[in-house]
Formats: C-alpha cells, structure tokens, sequence
C-alpha cells in the first residue's frame, strides 16, 4: 500500500488524533507509526484502519447502477459522480479486503463513469468518489455474491393428473434468506419478443410471464380445479429489493391435465405409443367447432417445448417421417381458442433386433448364390470326362457343405481335381 504524510501529523504526535467535527472529506483510511532517539528510529507501520464518513448532503454524489448495494459474480456495475459545480476530474476510490485504496484506473475504464464489465467477488469493497477540490461522496458498502441464488420449483402431489383434482405449484429459494417475491411463466415455444433462459440442462428455453402470476407472489401458485388449458410446463423465479434483484429461473416443471372428454383430441398414426427409429409417425387435431389453427406440441428430455414447425410439417396434420429416439416426449394439441387435448406420453425406441425366421425365400436365396459355382463344376466334370481317353482323371475329394443361419445363406465348395483334360 502506499502512504502519504497528513499535513496537521504533528497535533497527533501524542498517540491521539481527533476528528472533531469530522467531515466527509476526512473519508479514508489511516496508519501511524512511531519514533525516538536521536539519531531517529522507527517502528513499522500499524495495520490499516478505515474511516466512513457520511451525511445527510454530500457536496458530491456517488451513482450507482444497477442501484443497490448486493450484486452477484459475472454482472456488470457502472459508477458515477456528481456535483453542483459540474466538476470534471474526480477520482473513484475502492477499498478492498487487502487493506488498500485503488483508483479506478486500475479497476475499470471510463470518466466520469468508471464501468466494471464483470464482477466478482474480489469487488466486494467500499466505493466512494472524491472530486478535484478534494470533497469526498458518502461511501457505499458493495457485495458481490458468488452467483445468483436458485430456485427450486416442486409440484404437490404429482405432475398427472385428471381435470378437476387440485394441484400446487411452489417456488423455493435455496440461500437463507426472506421477503422473497416470486413470478410465474410457461415455457412455450419460439417467438419473436419472448425472454430466452438457459436451462440446466445447457440448453435455451423461451419463457412468457402467466396472465395471473401475481397470485403466486407468496411463493405457491394454486390450480383449484384443474383444467385442460393448464398443461404446459412451468417455473418461476423469485425477486426481492428496490430496485429488484433477481434469482435464477427454477427448473422446469410440467403440468399434464387430462380427463374423459377433452374438448379437443389428438390423433396418433399408428395408434399407439411406442415407436421404433425409422418408422413414421402422424399427428392430428380435432374438436367440435372444425378448428384449423392447431399449434402441436412436444415436451422432451431437454426440458423444452417445441411448435410443430419445428419438428414436422403439415396443417392440420403434422408427419414426422423419419423418427428418431429424440422423439420420445410428452405431446399436446392446442386450438386456436386456447383448448388442450389429453397429453400423450409417446417413446421412440432403438432398431428391433428381432432375427427373421427361415423361409422358402431365404432358401432360394441360398440356392442362386450357390449356382455359379455348381455351374463350374459341371464345366469341368464334362470336359474332364470327354478327355478320359487321353488322360487319366480322378476326383479324391468332392465336398459341397452349406450353411444355413437366419439371414445368412452360404454355400461352400470345397473340391480338389487331380486331372488333365
């Protein structure tokens, strides 16, 4: 650290230096050491002890934005100061943990703001500005906190469940603290204007605040009765403050109504809910009214909903051609007034391994592989046979062995001809 002589030193040269009034100029931290003899030995220097001088009117203001005193790692902080003389050169001061006083050139560029891009917690300091006639702000007490708190989103008693029955959603915050407020969102799928959150599990969900969020504030949000229209997925995010500071958005969490007569229906082709890769699939939507603005939905292992376009094509139906296993999800259909179909849990399996059974075809099969090796050896028998006058021939050794296995069919030949034809 570096120290510099105050110019009234000496009407503290008993052991006492008194501030009396203090005034805010008199903002800082300071040391002292002592000295006897002559020629003059010294002590070391004490430890560092700071002095926090505020008022109720400042000659200079310190600005500070976002404006509140508790931040978290990876946020940005801008810092400005204020007069009534509009001076120009002023001087942003830190003090940190390691006891010292920076300036902002060595913390931030920028004036007569001085901006820190990212935060961590080694800002966790005393800030206040001086400006060039050496009057001093009110300082400020900032804590960096190591990343923002989470939240923790449940569902009570269970995320299926028939139209009618009641189901509670509740928000927690993870760190000790209270006076927490919380809001509520669906995940839905892409559009223009919608706030994107990055999920836990890396990837990006676009969320969109509910209509009702503010009877959730308290921390639980209510279905009493359930309907079709509140399936969807979920979460939420706590706030607290002013201005607000905020939390993490939850985990998602889905919500799957279902009942006897749902106003609307998808339609599955084939009808049933486990597919293989490869195979194709079709979805469609119908209700009462004949409806044609249908929005297909899909809820997957990545926490995300997807619209039908991304995903497939085809109004009102909706082909997948070509399935794969990240198929596998919960899908809906949603009318254009807002209506939910049952949701439907579908799985996309890997390729069948099933072993094909024998057949004639196979056989035949087996049989045509075969033949242009039977056809050399009847070549070579006749000829070798027209020339037995001329040459003697002889067959030692003549062996057709096939082999049959499910799906594969071949023949071998193994001869061995002692002949000159």
């Amino acid at each position: 650290m570096y120290v510099e002589l105050l110019s009234d030193s000496s009407r503290g040269s008993g052991g006492s230096y008194t501030f009396s009034p203090s005034a805010l100029h008199h903002t800082g931290f300071y040391v002292c050491r002592g000295e006897r003899g002559e020629p003059v030995s010294h002590t070391l220097y004490s430890n560092p002890e700071p002095l926090w001088i505020s008022g109720e009117s400042p000659p200079v203001s310190l600005i500070i934005s976002p404006s509140r005193t508790q931040h978290f790692t990876d946020d940005s902080l801008s810092l400005s100061c204020e007069d009534q003389s509009n001076s120009t050169e002023w001087k942003f001061k830190r003090y940190t943990h390691t006891k010292r006083v920076f300036s902002c050139s060595l913390w931030g560029p920028g004036e007569p703001t001085c901006i820190i891009s990212l935060l961590s917690i080694s800002y966790t300091e005393v800030y206040w500005c001086e400006s060039e006639s050496g009057e001093n702000s009110n300082p400020v007490n900032i804590t960096v906190h190591e990343g923002r708190p989470q939240t923790v989103l449940s569902v009570s008693p269970q995320n299926w469940l028939t139209e009618g029955n009641s189901v509670t959603l509740s928000c927690e915050v993870t760190d000790s603290s209270t006076d927490w407020t919380f809001s509520w969102y669906t995940v839905v799928p892409y559009r223009d204007g919608l706030t994107s959150v990055q999920n836990n599990n890396g990837y990006v969900m676009y969320v969109e605040l509910l209509s009702d969020s503010s009877r959730g504030s308290g921390g639980s949000y209510t279905l009493s009765p359930s309907a079709f229209h509140h399936t969807g997925v979920y979460v939420c995010k706590g706030e607290r403050g002013e201005p607000a500071f905020h939390t993490l958005y939850s985990n998602p969490q889905p919500l799957w109504i279902s009942g006897e007569s749902p106003p609307v229906s998808l339609i599955i082709s084939p009808s049933r809910t486990q597919h293989f890769t490869l195979d194709s699939l079709s979805l469609s939507c119908e209700d009462q009214s004949n409806s044609t603005g249908w929005k297909f939905k899909q809820y997957t292992h990545s926490k995300r909903v997807f619209s039908f376009s991304l995903w497939g094509s085809g109004e009102p139906t909706c082909n997948i051609s070509l399935l794969s296993t990240s198929y596998t999800g919960v899908y809906w259909c949603e009318s254009e007034s807002g209506e939910n179909s049952n949701p439907v849990n579908i799985t996309v399996h890997g390729p069948s391994h099933v072993e094909a059974p024998f057949s004639v075809l196979m056989l035949i099969s087996s049989v045509v592989t075969a033949s242009p090796y039977l056809l050399i050896t009847i070549i070579l028998l006749v000829k070798c046979y027209r020339a037995r006058g001329k040459n003697s021939f002889s067959i030692s050794t003549f062996h057709i062995t096939t082999y049959i296995k499910p799906k594969l069919f071949l023949t071998v030949f193994r001869m061995r001809l002692n002949a000159v034809c």
